[in-house]
């Protein structure tokens, strides 16, 4: 219930259940999100450990390892001593999205 996150999807159809098959093509971003909402958690450690957050990513520990196809990651991280912003950018560069200390996420396509 606190990790709207790992909530799940819902589709909405005019169909009737039953009467057809609806299938479901998941967003690319999807795992950019994914992939972010993991540096939200791993800077999120790293600040109740050292009392700050963290700009490289070397220094950063993960749960596993992060795939992101189809994005550049990681692509930039900034932080101070009480805000971070994570960014990674589409290969195509046409969608952008980071995250920040709070864990809001946002999305900017061009």
């Amino acid at each position: 219930m606190h990790y709207p996150e790992m909530w799940g999807i819902v589709k909405f159809t005019t169909k009737r259940v039953g009467s057809a098959d609806v299938s479901y093509v998941p967003d690319a971003a999807e795992s950019a999100r994914w992939g972010l909402f993991q540096v939200y958690y791993a800077e999120t450690n790293q600040k109740m450990a050292h009392g700050q957050y963290e700009s490289e990513w070397s220094a950063l520990t993960f749960w596993h390892d992060i795939q992101v196809p189809g994005f550049a990651f990681p692509e930039k991280i900034e932080a101070t001593a009480n805000l971070f912003r994570a960014t990674i950018s589409s290969a195509d560069g046409k969608t952008t999205l980071w995250i920040t200390q709070d864990g809001r996420l946002t999305r900017q396509d061009k």
